[in-house]
C-alpha cells in the first residue's frame, strides 16, 4: 500500500500493486471461485485500465479508497466494504470514460481542420 503512494511509483508498478491488492483480498476470502473470478475480471479489464489517467491525484485517490476497503474488511463491515468497492469501481469507470470522451472530442476537432 505504501509503495503505491510514493511519488516515484511508475504506472507499471502501480498497476502491479493494484492487481496484487485485489487478488490478495480475493484469496483471503477463502473462496476459490471468488479468487478465480477476480483473476478473470482483472484480465479482461486490464486493457481498459490502461486508458485511465495516471498522476498524483489518481495515486492518492486509489490509496485512500484501498485503505478504506482494508479498514472495512478488518472491521468485518461487509456493507462499508461493498459500498467502498462500488465507489472505487465507479471512479475508475468515470475516469476511463472521461478520457475516451476527451480523446473522441479531440479527434473530432482534428477531422474538421
Amino acid at each position: 500500500m505504501e509503495q503505491s503512494i510514493e511519488p516515484d511509483c511508475t504506472r507499471e508498478w502501480f498497476r502491479a500493486l493494484d492487481v496484487k491488492f485485489h487478488l490478495t483480498i480475493a484469496k483471503a476470502s477463502g473462496n476459490p471461485y471468488c479468487e478465480r473470478a477476480v483473476r478473470q475480471i482483472r484480465t479482461k479489464i486490464n486493457p481498459a485500465l490502461d486508458l485511465m489517467p495516471y498522476d498524483d491525484r489518481i495515486r492518492t485517490v486509489n490509496h485512500g479508497v484501498h485503505m478504506e476497503i482494508l479498514e472495512a474488511l478488518k472491521a468485518h463491515d461487509s456493507i462499508k466494504s461493498k459500498e467502498t468497492m462500488k465507489r472505487h469501481i465507479e471512479f475508475s469507470a468515470d475516469a476511463i470514460y472521461a478520457r475516451l470522451v476527451s480523446e473522441s472530442d479531440e479527434n473530432e476537432g482534428n477531422d474538421s481542420e
